[in-house]
């Protein structure tokens, strides 16, 4: 029994130090052959590398399995990679946490109780579903009569459409609009042959404004702490007056300082109600569909 007890205790060390070996022995990150394999890379900036792969992703309801893989950064710059796998709506999702030095340590989550094992990988399972209403902003009406003019322009997420007629249930929501209109809407199809000035008309099969909301000046505040993307600070800035709203760009040292750190946090607290804004507006992919945007608007 004592030689089992022994053998027992010593496959735990060398289990123990195995696990600390795996975790101090990590690979460099390599953005440039990460973002050739296809990883989606997200910038603390905002910006997203291969933003289509998890736009496909997100937009993927097959029963076959499909997976991505995810490079983040903490706000302070440490790398976090994340696999995604879908099958159907289920999803299931490890975040590797090696990399985080502020990460706990795997002692504290298993006091905790939290799944995550002795190589810092934490595993969630949740399911989506394919929602047909979706959220946008309808930006103006132009009661022109010319062939073409008349009609709502409303904006969803990346795209802007145009219709002649709002279903709505009660006839005196019409009136109650200001523009920029925050509304849940369900997109019908396409009206062919339908001549306009500007942008397509379609059919709206169902909307509902959205109230008690005041998101008429929504102005987004960023921290960048490394290097500036000029381009890609330029093209957002471009990008967004397009969808309504501004950013305002914060830099930092390079230093990840203490000043950083507040600076950072002084832009996510004034940033609040915006997020909330353009969630309520755009959806809860608004960021990935505005990244994707933007970075078109750079290829031009």
């Amino acid at each position: 029994m004592k030689n089992i007890l022994n053998i027992l205790f010593f496959t735990f060390i060398l289990t123990l130090n195995s696990c600390a070996e795996y975790r101090n022995n990590i690979s460099p990150i390599d953005e440039k052959v990460m973002t050739e394999n296809n990883w989606v890379i997200i910038k603390n900036s905002g910006q997203v590398i291969n933003q289509q792969t998890l736009i496909d992703f997100n937009n993927y309801f097959e029963n076959t399995k499909k997976k991505i893989n995810i490079l983040k950064y903490t706000r302070e710059g440490d790398p976090i990679k994340i696999k995604l796998k879908a099958k159907g709506n289920k999803r299931i999702k490890y975040t590797n946490y090696r990399r985080d030095r502020f990460a706990p340590k795997w002692w504290n989550n298993i006091k905790n109780f939290q799944p995550i094992n002795l190589f810092g990988i934490y595993r969630e399972t949740y399911y989506v579903k394919k929602d047909k209403i979706t959220y946008g902003l309808i930006l103006s009406f132009n009661s022109d009569k010319c062939n073409g003019c008349w009609g709502w322009i409303i904006k969803i997420g990346k795209d802007t459409i145009k219709t002649d007629y709002l279903p709505f249930e009660k006839s005196s929501s019409v009136k109650e609009m200001k523009y920029p209109q925050p509304v849940k809407i369900e997109i019908g199809d396409l009206i062919k042959n339908r001549n306009t000035i500007d942008y397509k008309y379609y059919s709206i099969k169902s909307i509902e404004l959205i109230s008690n909301t005041d998101c008429s000046n929504i102005i987004l505040y960023r921290f960048v702490g490394g290097k500036p993307d000029i381009s890609f600070i330029n093209a957002s800035k471009k990008v967004a007056n397009e969808w309504g709203f501004e950013i305002q760009y914060e830099f930092g040292s390079c230093g990840r300082t203490e000043a950083d750190k507040l600076k950072y946090k002084e832009c996510m607290d004034k940033s609040k109600k915006a997020l909330d804004c353009l969630e309520l507006i755009f959806g809860k992919n608004w960021q990935q569909e505005f990244s994707q945007e933007v970075e078109e608007y750079k290829d031009k």
